[in-house]
């Protein structure tokens, strides 16, 4: 019987569950405005409005709420807005780094909401890139930002990977895109393991409403520049790859089908990288959301719920300033070769 009681004991504990009572802050009182806009990534800003209600609050039917002003000014002029639905809105005003940007939401169901940032200016830097061979072959990228880097400034750094497939038969070439988080570790002194691990965590994603990709990118501030300066690398091992492809097959006598017809395929790859930088607002939005998402403890129920950071008064969300810039691209075999 002995030899039974451990595994007995076992099973009883992962059958039992631990509870933990806490009071929801905020789940009681009035529906309030949730507002999300991120300005400057874009020649569209965009605009999207929400009824944050508490979480006891009862399910309410028809209209979620009707807007009587809603007022979005850059530099203190107010800019066109066209109105898509109660929800949506979009400008095409131009917003430059440097503009200061403002916005009142004022609903029948909820209390008037304000907020406001200002857009940093657009990055610019140098890039040069080498190859680093060994058992963990990777990039390196070398960025040398223009203009003074304050301790307090936020970026957001993305590396970018072009494929491009190609036919010798003048069929038209295919491309896509993809992109990922750079990792930051002394890589002449970091482990094997240490380099996975730090590639394998998941890092904030910048989901802008009009910008045709999401950006994976990992969050820096000016105290993690050197004199303007950082390095990053990317564990992404492109391969310039030559293959045959069969196109036209013909039935033979004994009643197998043989190839007729071949075209010769190639694929090569290039990369860049881009440079987001991020108003104080955006980045603390952003940066909350991230480590909401990967909170272990949240993920096994053993953590209470927590709030995102806003900037908006009176609500929730966030008015944010974003502006990007990105290098020329490089081609991966080049590199590799030289």
């Amino acid at each position: 019987m002995k030899k039974y009681l451990l595994p007995i004991i076992i099973v009883i504990l992962g059958l039992s569950s631990c509870e933990e009572y806490f009071e929801l802050q905020g789940s009681e009182g009035e529906p309030k405005m949730f507002v999300e806009c991120y300005a400057g990534l874009t020649d569209t800003t965009y605009i999207k409005l929400y009824k944050a209600m508490p979480v006891n609050a009862k399910r309410s039917n028809g209209d979620d709420f009707n807007v009587q002003k809603l007022d979005f000014t850059i530099n203190g002029s107010k800019a066109g807005l066209t109105e898509v639905d109660k929800t949506f809105y979009w400008t095409v005003d131009p917003i430059s780094g440097g503009d200061k940007l403002a916005i009142d939401v004022q609903t029948k169901e909820a209390a008037p909401v304000h907020a406001s940032t200002i857009v940093p200016p657009t990055p610019t830097f140098t890039t040069e890139v080498s190859y680093i061979s060994g058992s963990t072959p990777m990039f390196r990228f070398h960025l040398k930002m223009d203009g003074h880097i304050a301790p307090t400034d936020r970026f957001g750094i993305s590396i970018k990977e072009h494929v491009t497939i190609s036919y010798d038969n003048g069929d038209e070439p295919q491309s896509y895109y993809e992109n990922s988080s750079p990792v930051t570790l002394d890589i002449s002194t970091a482990s094997l393991s240490d380099i996975l691990m730090a590639a394998l965590m998941p890092m904030p994603s910048i989901n802008v409403t009009g910008y045709p990709e999401t950006i994976e990118c990992a969050f820096y501030s000016g105290e993690d520049f050197s004199n303007g300066e950082i390095e990053v690398a990317s564990l992404f091992t492109p391969t310039e790859m030559t293959w045959e492809e069969y196109r036209d097959w013909q039935e033979g006598e004994d009643g197998n089908y043989w190839p007729t017809d071949t075209v010769t395929v190639t694929r090569t790859d290039s990369l860049s990288v881009t440079v987001v930088r991020l108003s104080d607002e955006c980045y603390g939005y952003m940066n909350a959301l991230y480590n909401q998402e990967t909170d272990i403890m949240a993920m096994l129920g053993l953590s209470p719920a927590h709030f995102a950071y806003t900037n908006v008064s009176g609500g929730y969300g966030v008015l944010g300033g974003l502006t990007l810039a990105s290098s020329p691209w490089f081609d991966a075999m080049d590199l590799i070769n030289n």
